[in-house]
């Protein structure tokens, strides 16, 4: 099953949300199976990134992808989801 929530529920950041990593500009958690997604768009001084954590019993996975380099890693995305029937 999967669920997706509205940016700024109660689960995730308060809107401008600043980290160490950067401002939080928006967010989305996605639930599925037994796992947590959280997909962050931020920015610092040196500019906007996409970071997706996944959040498996705890344990979480990180990676950061520069704005700039969306388009390509979604089209990749696309490109895997669609190869197989």
């Amino acid at each position: 099953m999967i669920h997706s929530s509205t940016p700024y529920d109660r689960h995730t950041y308060p809107d401008g949300f600043i980290s160490k990593a950067g401002k939080t500009l928006a967010t989305e958690k996605i639930e599925v199976e037994y796992k947590t997604f959280f997909l962050d768009l931020q920015e610092n001084h040196r500019g906007r990134f996409l970071r997706i954590t996944e959040d498996a019993g705890g344990r979480r996975e990180t990676i950061i992808i520069p704005i700039e380099n969306a388009p390509e890693f979604t089209a990749g995305v696309k490109r895997i989801v669609t190869a197989v029937p």
